[in-house]
């Protein structure tokens, strides 16, 4: 979900302030990262993680709060007001496998607990983006960042009634960055910042 938001003014911002300079992306799983890091295929990685591994630094970009992602014919779409989670516990639910993001998985499970449930996946995704092509289709329901949740015609969004459960979107570098690299993080920190109202 980053190259929704916030990567499209991040890369933006710096190739106006670094134009000569080259960035090639590529999309991966959260739990890659580290390895990508310390072995030099990335410089700087996007990633909903929050502890760093040996060898690397996570910078924290901003806390989201989860939403539930519901199709837009399901009985609790349409209703303004805040949804009890617990309310979906007979749903199909599209889940993402734990070790593409751990920290991801563990608060969606989390905030399942909390509502007095455990969900049983009947869908499985890659990524956020995944995740709500699912519920685009039909195939169940499901909790994202509020980042994530740009208007689709097929999905709905509710806000969760209860205290949702947040995950921490990070920029992970090597410990010892380039210096290019740390004028990446810290722009990323500043727009992020800026758009969240922070600065």
């Amino acid at each position: 979900s980053a190259f929704s938001w916030p990567l499209p003014v991040v890369l933006e911002h710096f190739h106006d302030v670094a134009p000569d300079i080259e960035i090639r992306t590529r999309e991966i799983d959260t739990h890659e990262a580290a390895a990508s890091l310390l072995d030099h295929t990335l410089d700087w990685a996007i990633v909903r993680q929050t502890a760093p591994v040996r060898g690397t630094t996570a910078t924290s970009l901003f806390v989201d709060r989860f939403v539930a992602a519901l199709p837009a014919d399901h009985p609790a779409a349409g209703v303004a007001d805040p949804l009890d989670l617990a309310e979906l516990s007979g749903d199909s639910w599209v889940w993402l496998h734990r070790h593409i993001s751990p920290d991801y998985h563990d608060a969606m499970a989390a905030m399942c607990r909390t509502a007095g449930f455990s969900p049983v996946p009947a869908h499985w995704a890659r990524s956020v983006t995944s995740q709500i092509a699912m519920v685009e289709c039909g195939l169940g329901v499901t909790v994202v960042p509020a980042a994530a949740s740009a208007a689709r015609p097929a999905v709905r969004f509710r806000t969760l009634g209860h205290a949702a459960a947040t995950i921490e979107l990070t920029a992970m570098t090597r410990t010892d960055p380039d210096p290019l690299v740390g004028r990446l993080t810290e722009l990323t920190r500043h727009l992020t910042c800026r758009a969240r109202g922070q600065v």
